[in-house]
Protein backbone atom coordinates (compact mmCIF):
# COMPACT_ATOMS: atom_id res chain seq x y z
CA UNK A 1 0.00 0.00 0.00
CA UNK A 2 1.19 3.09 -1.02
CA UNK A 3 2.89 4.98 2.44
CA UNK A 4 1.32 8.38 1.42
CA UNK A 5 -1.96 7.25 1.71
CA UNK A 6 -1.46 4.91 5.01
CA UNK A 7 -0.43 8.14 6.59
CA UNK A 8 -2.87 10.62 5.57
CA UNK A 9 -5.64 7.52 6.34
CA UNK A 10 -3.59 7.55 9.76
CA UNK A 11 -4.19 11.39 10.87
CA UNK A 12 -7.59 10.75 10.36
CA UNK A 13 -7.86 8.42 13.21
CA UNK A 14 -5.37 10.00 15.69
CA UNK A 15 -7.69 12.45 17.46
CA UNK A 16 -10.48 9.95 17.94
CA UNK A 17 -7.74 7.31 19.20
CA UNK A 18 -6.35 9.40 21.29
CA UNK A 19 -9.39 10.23 23.13
CA UNK A 20 -10.81 6.60 23.12
CA UNK A 21 -7.34 5.56 25.02
CA UNK A 22 -7.83 7.96 27.64
CA UNK A 23 -11.50 7.48 28.33
CA UNK A 24 -10.98 2.90 28.21
CA UNK A 25 -7.58 2.04 27.56
CA UNK A 26 -4.24 2.49 29.60
CA UNK A 27 -1.33 3.91 27.59
CA UNK A 28 0.65 0.74 28.55
CA UNK A 29 -1.66 -1.65 26.68
CA UNK A 30 -2.01 -2.44 23.31
CA UNK A 31 -4.65 -0.60 20.96
CA UNK A 32 -7.93 -2.90 20.79
CA UNK A 33 -9.45 -2.54 17.39
CA UNK A 34 -12.85 -4.03 15.94
CA UNK A 35 -13.38 -5.84 12.56
CA UNK A 36 -15.11 -8.20 10.41
CA UNK A 37 -12.19 -9.92 8.89
CA UNK A 38 -13.89 -11.03 6.21
CA UNK A 39 -14.16 -7.60 4.33
CA UNK A 40 -11.48 -7.70 2.39
CA UNK A 41 -9.01 -5.82 1.58
CA UNK A 42 -9.85 -3.66 5.01
CA UNK A 43 -8.98 -7.15 6.53
CA UNK A 44 -8.29 -10.92 5.54
CA UNK A 45 -7.47 -13.75 7.29
CA UNK A 46 -3.94 -14.99 6.79
CA UNK A 47 -1.85 -18.01 7.51
CA UNK A 48 0.01 -15.85 10.31
CA UNK A 49 -3.15 -13.65 11.69
CA UNK A 50 -5.39 -10.83 10.02
CA UNK A 51 -3.83 -9.02 6.89
CA UNK A 52 -4.62 -6.20 4.69
CA UNK A 53 -5.12 -2.39 4.52
CA UNK A 54 -7.03 -2.31 8.22
CA UNK A 55 -3.77 -3.86 9.94
CA UNK A 56 -1.25 -1.57 8.29
CA UNK A 57 -3.55 1.69 9.41
CA UNK A 58 -4.25 0.42 12.89
CA UNK A 59 -0.06 -0.37 13.19
CA UNK A 60 0.91 3.05 11.86
CA UNK A 61 -1.42 4.30 14.52
CA UNK A 62 -0.78 2.43 17.62
CA UNK A 63 2.92 3.62 16.42
CA UNK A 64 2.25 7.41 16.47
CA UNK A 65 0.22 7.35 19.94
CA UNK A 66 2.89 5.40 21.76
CA UNK A 67 0.80 2.02 21.61
CA UNK A 68 2.94 -1.05 22.63
CA UNK A 69 1.32 -2.71 19.77
CA UNK A 70 -2.16 -3.92 18.19
CA UNK A 71 -4.99 -6.44 19.08
CA UNK A 72 -7.51 -6.81 16.38
CA UNK A 73 -11.10 -8.35 17.90
CA UNK A 74 -13.02 -10.54 14.95
CA UNK A 75 -16.43 -9.51 14.81
CA UNK A 76 -19.00 -10.40 12.07
CA UNK A 77 -20.36 -6.89 10.72
CA UNK A 78 -23.83 -7.32 11.65
CA UNK A 79 -22.84 -7.21 15.21
CA UNK A 80 -19.83 -4.65 15.26
CA UNK A 81 -21.92 -1.67 16.36
CA UNK A 82 -23.31 -3.32 20.00
CA UNK A 83 -19.59 -4.75 20.47
CA UNK A 84 -18.22 -1.32 19.80
CA UNK A 85 -21.25 0.15 22.88
CA UNK A 86 -20.18 -2.86 24.44
CA UNK A 87 -16.59 -0.97 25.19
CA UNK A 88 -14.88 -4.38 23.61
CA UNK A 89 -12.87 -2.23 21.44
CA UNK A 90 -11.92 1.16 21.08
CA UNK A 91 -12.84 1.93 17.48
CA UNK A 92 -13.55 0.15 14.48
CA UNK A 93 -10.90 -0.98 11.87
CA UNK A 94 -13.12 -1.09 8.87
CA UNK A 95 -14.37 1.96 7.49
CA UNK A 96 -17.70 2.47 7.61
CA UNK A 97 -20.55 4.69 5.29
CA UNK A 98 -21.03 7.88 7.14
CA UNK A 99 -24.65 8.66 7.89
CA UNK A 100 -27.08 10.79 9.41
CA UNK A 101 -28.55 7.98 11.75
CA UNK A 102 -24.83 6.74 12.70
CA UNK A 103 -23.42 10.00 13.34
CA UNK A 104 -26.30 10.63 16.01
CA UNK A 105 -24.85 7.53 17.99
CA UNK A 106 -20.62 7.59 17.40
CA UNK A 107 -18.15 10.08 16.79
CA UNK A 108 -16.34 9.66 13.47
CA UNK A 109 -13.22 10.04 12.21
CA UNK A 110 -12.88 12.54 9.04
CA UNK A 111 -13.59 10.71 6.09
CA UNK A 112 -10.79 9.22 4.44
CA UNK A 113 -12.48 7.48 1.17
CA UNK A 114 -15.61 7.49 -1.16
CA UNK A 115 -17.33 4.84 -3.07
CA UNK A 116 -20.95 3.29 -4.29
CA UNK A 117 -22.27 -0.31 -4.74
CA UNK A 118 -20.47 -2.55 -6.46
CA UNK A 119 -22.45 -5.42 -7.84
CA UNK A 120 -20.35 -9.38 -7.78
CA UNK A 121 -21.67 -11.33 -10.35
CA UNK A 122 -20.87 -14.98 -11.61
CA UNK A 123 -18.30 -14.38 -14.38
CA UNK A 124 -20.09 -13.81 -17.76
CA UNK A 125 -22.90 -12.38 -16.36
CA UNK A 126 -23.72 -9.00 -17.39
CA UNK A 127 -25.28 -5.66 -16.34
CA UNK A 128 -25.78 -2.01 -17.10
CA UNK A 129 -28.44 -0.69 -15.10
CA UNK A 130 -30.43 -0.90 -11.54
CA UNK A 131 -33.23 -1.80 -13.32
CA UNK A 132 -32.00 -4.86 -14.86
CA UNK A 133 -32.29 -6.47 -11.05
CA UNK A 134 -36.16 -6.95 -11.52
CA UNK A 135 -37.41 -10.30 -10.52
CA UNK A 136 -33.57 -11.44 -9.44
CA UNK A 137 -32.20 -12.27 -5.80
CA UNK A 138 -29.38 -9.86 -4.04
CA UNK A 139 -27.31 -10.98 -1.51
CA UNK A 140 -26.04 -8.08 0.58
CA UNK A 141 -23.93 -8.77 4.12
CA UNK A 142 -26.51 -7.98 7.13
CA UNK A 143 -26.53 -4.76 8.64
CA UNK A 144 -24.27 -3.06 6.22
CA UNK A 145 -25.19 0.28 4.06
CA UNK A 146 -25.43 -2.21 1.24
CA UNK A 147 -28.19 -3.86 3.27
CA UNK A 148 -30.11 -0.79 3.88
CA UNK A 149 -30.07 0.46 0.20
CA UNK A 150 -30.99 -3.10 -1.00
CA UNK A 151 -33.67 -2.94 1.94
CA UNK A 152 -34.55 0.89 0.68
CA UNK A 153 -34.67 -0.39 -2.87
CA UNK A 154 -36.22 -3.69 -3.39
CA UNK A 155 -39.88 -2.86 -3.93
CA UNK A 156 -38.46 -0.01 -6.37
CA UNK A 157 -36.29 -2.45 -8.82
CA UNK A 158 -38.38 -5.46 -7.90
CA UNK A 159 -35.79 -7.49 -6.53
CA UNK A 160 -35.23 -10.08 -4.02
CA UNK A 161 -32.66 -9.67 -0.47
CA UNK A 162 -31.48 -12.08 0.59
CA UNK A 163 -29.00 -11.47 3.73
CA UNK A 164 -26.46 -13.60 4.96
CA UNK A 165 -23.61 -12.60 8.48
CA UNK A 166 -20.74 -12.69 6.53
CA UNK A 167 -19.50 -10.95 2.84
CA UNK A 168 -18.17 -14.23 1.85
CA UNK A 169 -21.24 -15.46 2.71
CA UNK A 170 -23.24 -13.78 0.43
CA UNK A 171 -20.43 -14.06 -2.64
CA UNK A 172 -21.08 -17.67 -2.08
CA UNK A 173 -24.67 -17.53 -2.34
CA UNK A 174 -23.73 -16.01 -6.16
CA UNK A 175 -21.74 -18.74 -7.09
CA UNK A 176 -23.91 -21.20 -5.76
CA UNK A 177 -27.06 -19.40 -7.91
CA UNK A 178 -29.28 -18.70 -4.74
CA UNK A 179 -28.38 -14.76 -5.75
CA UNK A 180 -27.85 -12.74 -8.87
CA UNK A 181 -25.44 -10.73 -7.53
CA UNK A 182 -24.03 -9.38 -4.42
CA UNK A 183 -23.33 -6.15 -3.14
CA UNK A 184 -20.33 -4.20 -1.05
CA UNK A 185 -18.78 -1.44 -1.56
CA UNK A 186 -16.82 -1.04 -4.44
CA UNK A 187 -13.32 -1.59 -3.18
CA UNK A 188 -14.12 -4.53 -2.00
CA UNK A 189 -16.10 -6.36 -4.77
CA UNK A 190 -13.11 -5.16 -6.96
CA UNK A 191 -10.77 -6.98 -4.16
CA UNK A 192 -12.78 -10.27 -4.11
CA UNK A 193 -13.01 -10.35 -8.27
CA UNK A 194 -9.20 -10.38 -8.39
CA UNK A 195 -9.06 -13.17 -5.92
CA UNK A 196 -11.35 -15.41 -7.97
CA UNK A 197 -11.54 -15.73 -11.42
CA UNK A 198 -15.40 -17.23 -10.88
CA UNK A 199 -16.87 -13.88 -10.25
CA UNK A 200 -17.03 -10.13 -11.58
CA UNK A 201 -17.62 -6.62 -10.80
CA UNK A 202 -20.93 -6.55 -13.26
CA UNK A 203 -21.68 -2.93 -12.22
CA UNK A 204 -20.41 -0.06 -10.19
CA UNK A 205 -23.09 2.15 -9.04
CA UNK A 206 -20.80 4.81 -7.98
CA UNK A 207 -22.50 7.32 -5.17
CA UNK A 208 -19.96 9.74 -3.44
CA UNK A 209 -20.61 8.74 -0.12
CA UNK A 210 -18.26 9.17 2.48
CA UNK A 211 -16.51 6.02 4.62
CA UNK A 212 -14.26 6.57 8.17
CA UNK A 213 -14.30 4.81 11.61
CA UNK A 214 -16.29 5.43 14.26
CA UNK A 215 -16.03 5.02 18.09
CA UNK A 216 -18.08 4.75 20.84
CA UNK A 217 -20.24 7.62 21.81
CA UNK A 218 -18.39 10.25 23.41
CA UNK A 219 -19.49 13.86 24.93
CA UNK A 220 -20.26 16.87 22.72
CA UNK A 221 -16.94 18.35 23.98
CA UNK A 222 -14.91 15.61 22.95
CA UNK A 223 -15.98 15.36 19.80
CA UNK A 224 -15.42 19.09 19.23
CA UNK A 225 -11.54 18.58 20.22
CA UNK A 226 -11.23 15.89 18.06
CA UNK A 227 -12.42 18.03 14.89
CA UNK A 228 -10.06 20.54 16.17
CA UNK A 229 -7.36 18.40 15.97
CA UNK A 230 -7.94 17.46 12.72
CA UNK A 231 -8.02 21.13 11.40
CA UNK A 232 -5.40 22.13 12.89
Amino acid sequence: MPRRLLLAAALAFLPLAATAQEADHPAAKPMVVGSDFGVAPWMVRGASGPEGFGVDLMTEIAKRLGRPGVEIVDVNFSGLFAALFAKRFEFTANPLNITEERATRMLYTEPFFATGNGFIARRGETMTTLEELKGKAIAVNRGTISDTWATANAEKYGFEVQRYDTFPDSVQAVLTRRAFAAINEIPTTVYAASQNRQITVAFKDYTGRTSASPSAPKARSTATRSRRCWNA
